[in-house]
């Protein structure tokens, strides 16, 4: 599976995150999707118009073509150039794709989503998505050194600490 997210309609949706990351801008999104149960799954974010200032720079554009796409962290970033919407770079993806229904498209706008839909992609609501992003931000990550330990180390708990910290067991060499 792989989300495609259409960026603004998402980021848009007022009143769901909770106060220390609202406000966030693509960047921001695309960070806050690689600590959430979506984290491994492939991302595609599509908007409307040039990037702004933060990934500015990245993007490569020749007028009269689509612009290109910017990696950023775990996805690929779409942006529509001043001629095309988002909405219609998202239909033209599903479109254009073999396995339309490996698609996963994020979006409050229902024309997008009816689009999709007839294709076979599946549909995530965009105030969904982000109650779900924000439900991923507030459980704290499973450690995986839980508890303090009750008694002496064992050699592989003790090798996983040295592991953990980059220590090397072999004595340095002058």
């Amino acid at each position: 599976m792989s989300l495609i997210v259409d960026g603004w309609n998402v980021l848009h949706i007022s009143g769901v995150l909770p106060p220390p990351i609202a406000g966030i801008d693509i960047c921001g999104l695309v960070d806050l999707i690689a600590i959430s149960r979506w984290a491994r799954t492939p991302l595609i974010v599509v908007c409307d118009g040039a990037p702004p200032r933060g990934v500015a720079g990245m993007w490569k554009h020749v007028p009269g073509q689509l612009p290109e796409p910017i990696s950023y962290g775990h996805a690929t970033l779409h942006f529509s150039g001043g001629k095309a919407s988002a909405d219609a770079h998202i239909s033209e993806l599903v479109n254009r794709s073999s396995t339309p229904r490996k698609f996963i498209v994020v979006t409050s706008d229902h024309a997008v989503q009816r689009q999709a839909k007839s294709r076979g992609c599946r549909i995530i609501d965009s105030e969904t998505f982000l109650a779900q992003l924000a439900h991923d931000w507030r459980i704290p990550p499973v450690s995986k050194f839980p508890g303090k330990p009750t008694g002496p180390l064992s050699e592989t708990q003790v090798q996983e600490w040295l592991d953990e910290f980059g220590i090397s067991d072999e004595p340095k060499r002058p």
